[in-house]
């Protein structure tokens, strides 16, 4: 019968059951902040689930050459994004690239320009190295002769050096004018990252959802050579990708760490039985219950979500506690070499009750989630709960039977316990007044530790740290400018939203604040005077570089070294230090050159000159600006800022890197106390941290009341009730005050934690009071209880312990919280109850 049961559990599991990548299954999708997140993607739909390409180059010029090239090949590619969005990026914006500086930074490189004026031109007429060691000769000049010059030389010498000596090895060239260190780097619009917003095609349905548009981005990248670019890197993030490298980890992490899970619970149980047999019974037990829970959570939810996916890991180390708890018992009235058949009907009436209680308790620990609005453990707690009584069943059916056929099965128990389970056999019962006293001594320190533990809401921080996405992720958000955990908000109208976004920018803790209008370049008709005034600065864009003549390079070569040997070292050290460098640099390029190598020269040539005319260019391509209005704007600009009924958007960028929780949540709550009704990724991310808490709050709340109503109604003494769970609740205080000691927080992947705790530690008690009013203290440690207490502890310990050696964080979270709680549990059962009992002995009521 049951092996029926299981197949059809199989079957319905292997055609029905399913995986829901979307993170937002997690949660209830009436909550306030997501009704609100989900209004605004209708209104705004462009960046919804967005891929996030980010594009670092050694200079902002080549940044955005290789972002442009990037995003039109993206384009292409119709069948797996539907848009692709380059913020700053187009024929409009390299158009109007002067006007969108600010006035102060226009102004600056006019001056910079200005002064610049006479080296650029040298640059100009020498088409190779002879044009840039005429450049730095007279900036050199012009710096001796007292004369204000456009570019700090020192800096632009030592990148030469650099160059040179780059060229001399044989390496990668850095460029000697990006990074901050030229003419014009400072002042280029822009900047080293650029980050593409790709809109792809997801089927939240596909565990691995993003994986085709993942790849035809790599191909892209490919495609057009960036990933053989010098100096440029490309990476992918954003929530598709970060949720796609999370789900490789899990299953790849999870296979094997479920394997290694199933073989230490296989060790342990052997370390119990001493029976081969009885392991693989008890094994394979747990194995049909697996699939039952499997065929139920195919029947009752469909597709598992992120967080549910983990029921089988939660299973196999706590559906083993009753199949344990019953060989043992049943061996112990076997004794040493007895056989099981007989004894398990009667160990089974004397423990059945106990198998119940504990089970049940274990399942209210996990169905206390269900009650909340995070869907993700909601379903995790209805499934494992579940899962919990399906092991007693077969526990009570599918275990015996199988133990009955064939021979009959034989135990060997040891005849002698651990010595340290011998020496805490009399430990509570001689000492159980100072044991107790102990414990509530210990109590009070912990209390004010266990209320210092904080609650982190960064799911980011969560994953594998060696994963591309996360790293690129970190990026982004070390950036105020580029950082994605941003806050959205929609007024009714272009002109509200302004000016809400005046009030939001005297925040503190706001670094930028967008609309659409401030697409808009303010003082256009100075900007376009201003712009005037640099085109006469440059070189003629119709100019071309004369044929160098012959020798024209080794002169200029000579009078740069002339300039260099008179460096007046007092005046200006630092010149005179990179001076000497950059002539120790030429000397040895000159050595190692042999008379009319073009080759040489010519890679010389290219280091030095770097990003320079493309800097050039791309200032000469902005010489000619149009007047810009909010109706001229481009339309990929205007409808991620304005809805078609004319209700407008804000986007707010926090001042801090919100990779800190801290600053997340004071970003969050400053900009909601001024607009409440606050959206965006930071937002969600922070109403994510709060509902999670709060589920936590809840779950630990009716955990606590549904065990506590469910023992009273089995025992019917209050006494006996708070007895069993006093060392619980200590337990849990000792648990989070001990986190605290170790810098632990609660986070999205632990927030189980406290309610599985109370629900898998008070079967302890259950097991132990039970043996206690049958036994007395004394032997309820000595006895098969005990060890079934132990194992049973060391077998969930051995299960979620495995988690804490995963890459991925929140696994290793999860398990490393469980390990700390579950060993603590135990120890509070082993010795707090075992003396609280004694102690009472007498006194408190005896339960029915």
């Amino acid at each position: 019968a049951v092996f029926v049961l299981v197949l059809g559990c199989g079957l319905a599991a292997a055609l029905r059951l399913g995986v829901n990548s979307d993170v937002n299954a997690m949660i209830e999708p009436g909550l306030a902040f997501r009704s609100r997140e989900l209004a605004f993607q209708r209104d705004f739909p462009t960046g919804v689930e967005a891929i996030l390409v980010v594009v670092e180059a050694r200079d902002s010029a080549s940044a955005r050459q290789a972002g442009e090239r990037l995003a039109q090949r993206l384009r292409e590619e119709t069948q797996q994004f539907r848009s692709v969005f380059l913020p700053w990026g187009g024929e409009f914006f390299r158009r109007n690239a002067l006007i969108y500086l600010d006035t102060r930074e226009l102004e600056d490189l006019a001056d910079r320009l200005a002064s610049a004026q006479p080296m650029l031109s040298a640059l100009e007429r020498g088409g190779d190295a002879s044009g840039v060691f005429e450049l730095l000769g007279k900036a050199l000049a012009m710096r001796r002769a007292g004369s204000e010059l456009g570019v700090d030389l020192a800096p632009a010498l030592a990148r030469s050096s650099d160059a040179i000596e780059a060229v001399n090895d044989g390496r990668t060239v850095p460029d000697p004018w990006g990074a901050g260190g030229g003419l014009l780097a400072d002042s280029a619009i822009g900047g080293v990252v650029q980050v593409i917003s790709v809109a792809p095609r997801l089927d939240a349905r596909d565990l691995l959802a993003a994986e085709s548009a993942l790849a035809a981005i790599r191909r892209c990248v490919a495609e057009i050579g960036l990933d053989r670019e010098p100096g440029v890197r490309v990476r992918i993030t954003g929530d598709p990708a970060l949720n796609y490298e999370e789900m490789l980890a899990l299953e790849s992490q999870g296979v094997r760490l479920a394997a290694g899970s199933f073989l230490a619970v296989g060790a342990l149980l052997y370390l119990a039985f001493r029976s081969w047999r009885l392991v693989f019974v008890t094994l394979l037990t747990l194995v049909a219950s697996l699939t039952v829970t499997a065929g139920f959570a195919a029947l009752a939810v469909g597709d598992l979500n992120q967080l549910s996916v983990a029921f089988s890991v939660m299973l196999i180390g706590l559906g083993i506690d009753a199949g344990l708890h019953l060989t043992l018992r049943a061996a112990e009235l076997t004794g040493d070499g007895g056989t099981l058949p007989e004894t398990l009907p009667l160990a089974g009436s004397m423990l059945g009750g106990a198998l119940a209680s504990a089970t049940v308790t274990t399942s209210i620990g996990f169905f206390a989630f269900v009650p909340t609005d995070f869907l993700g453990v909601a379903q995790l707690g209805l499934i494992t709960g579940t899962g919990m009584l399906a092991s007693l069943f077969l526990t009570l059916t599918l275990l015996p039977a199988l133990l009955s056929l064939g021979a009959p099965a034989r135990v060997h128990a040891p005849s002698t316990m651990p010595r340290w389970l011998r020496a805490l056999q009399r430990g509570p019962e001689r000492f159980s007044r100072s044991v107790c006293i102990a414990a509530a001594g210990l109590a009070l320190l912990a209390a004010p530790l266990a209320f210092g533990v904080r609650f982190d809401n960064d799911a980011v921080a969560l994953r594998d740290p060696s994963a591309e996405s996360v790293q690129a992720f970190q990026v982004l958000l070390a950036q105020a400018q580029t950082s994605p955990w941003t806050i959205d908000l929609v007024r009714s109208s272009l002109l509200g939203a302004d000016a809400l976004a005046r009030e939001l920018r005297q925040l503190p803790e706001v670094s930028d604040v967008s609309t659409l209008s401030d697409y808009v370049p303010g003082d256009q008709p100075y900007k376009r005077e201003l712009v005037s005034v640099i085109a006469g600065f440059l070189p003629s864009p119709s100019a071309t570089p004369a044929a160098p003549a012959p020798g024209q390079a080794e002169a200029a070569l000579d009078s740069l070294r002339r300039e260099l040997g008179q460096v007046d070292a007092a005046r200006d050290p630092a010149l005179a230090a990179e001076a000497r460098r950059l002539a120790a640099s030429l000397k040895r390029f000159a050595e190692k050159s042999s008379e009319g190598d073009a080759e040489r020269l010519h890679a010389l040539s290219d280091a030095l000159q770097g990003s320079l005319p493309a800097q050039l260019a791309e200032l000469r391509a902005a010489l000619e600006p149009e007047e810009i209005s909010v109706r001229g704007l481009p339309p990929e600009i205007t409808r991620r800022f304005l809805a078609s009924d004319g209700r407008a958007r804000i986007e707010v960028t926090p001042a801090a890197n919100l990779s800190d929780g801290v600053e997340l949540d004071r970003f969050v709550h400053a900009v909601a106390r001024v607009a409440p009704d606050a959206t965006g990724p930071a937002a969600v991310m922070v109403a994510w941290g709060e509902l999670a808490s709060t589920a936590m709050a809840q779950a630990s709340a009716l955990a606590l009341v549904g065990i506590v109503g469910w023992m009273w109604f089995q025992w019917r003494s209050l006494s006996a009730v708070l007895l069993a769970l006093a060392p619980l609740v200590l337990a849990a205080l000792y648990t989070t005050a001990a986190m605290a000691v170790l810098g632990m927080e609660f986070n999205l992947a632990n927030v189980v934690v406290l309610p599985m705790l109370m629900g898998i530690g008070v079967d302890s008690g259950i097991y132990i009071t039970e043996r206690f009013h049958e036994a007395g203290a004394v032997q309820a440690l000595g006895s098969a209880t005990s060890r079934s207490v132990v194992f049973a502890s060391l077998t969930t310990l051995a299960s979620f312990a495995s988690l804490s050696y995963a890459s991925h964080r929140g696994m290793a979270s999860l398990g490393q919280t469980l390990a700390l709680g579950l060993l603590i549990t135990l120890a509070c059962y082993l010795l707090i109850l075992p003396a609280a009992l004694r102690l009472t002995a007498g006194r408190a009521g005896t339960r029915a």
